[in-house]
């Protein structure tokens, strides 16, 4: 597992490199300088089961994985995020997060990737998400999130791949966000082909108005006239 997260952190820093060289962005490929709150908040998260790494060993660019503990994410720990200027990719998938704790991730800004499938977020959270202005990736499959809530992700111009399947997201609300947001990938999610059922032998019908066939009756073979011998006289 823990190779497993280097090998995704590895691949998540040539990502945000490639994406600094197009968007411009005024991040460091470095990292910032770590700062005594910030070792100090990321012990803590440790100690508390949760997953913290570098993306490289070049760079101080965090990533943090609540989804692999299996326990519940208290605000608290969310709160110590806030210490971690680095941190820059997020990952509470299936966790009990909602609406409630999305103000305290508006408050991570150097967030890019940012993952929320399988929580209790709506469109009310999604009004807090729009202070990312580093967010490039977001995940929402599984949520409750429709098209109306979804229009207010329109101020994140940076946002370039968006997950929404299995969500009340539309083809037409998918469409108007990225009209709105310029280089945006809405991934929708492929629509389940509805089941084939072998076909059935069937009669062709008859023609409208056609009479149906007489049924001529069956002419049995005459009797043959009963010869019997007869006696000689």
């Amino acid at each position: 597992m823990f190779r497993a997260a280097v090998l995704v952190s590895a691949c998540l820093l040539a990502f945000f490199t490639v994406g600094a060289g197009q968007d411009k962005s005024p991040l460091p490929e470095e990292g910032l300088p770590i700062s005594a709150a910030e070792k100090q908040a990321v012990a803590r998260l440790q100690q508390a089961g949760v997953l913290v790494l570098r993306l490289a060993m070049n760079t101080n660019w965090l990533y943090a994985d609540f989804s692999l503990r299996h326990q519940p994410v208290r605000d608290e720990e969310l709160a110590w995020l806030q210490e971690i200027p680095n941190l820059v990719e997020l990952n509470l998938a299936g966790t009990n997060v909602g609406d409630s704790q999305m103000a305290l991730l508006a408050k991570l800004p150097h967030l890019r990737v940012l993952k929320l499938q399988k929580t209790a977020v709506t469109d009310a959270g999604l009004k807090s998400l729009t202070a990312l202005r580093h967010l490039e990736v977001l995940n929402l499959y599984g949520t409750q999130v429709t098209d109306q809530g979804l229009m207010e992700l329109a101020q994140l111009k940076t946002l370039r791949r968006l997950y929404v399947w299995d969500t009340k997201v539309t083809e037409a609300g998918a469409r108007k966000l990225q009209a709105a947001v310029p280089g945006l990938h809405v991934e929708l999610g492929l629509a389940k082909e509805p089941e084939k059922t072998p076909p059935t032998e069937s009669k062709p019908p008859a023609p409208s108005g056609a009479k149906p066939a007489e049924q001529k009756p069956v002419n049995k073979p005459a009797k043959p006239p009963d010869k019997s011998p007869q006696k000689p006289g």
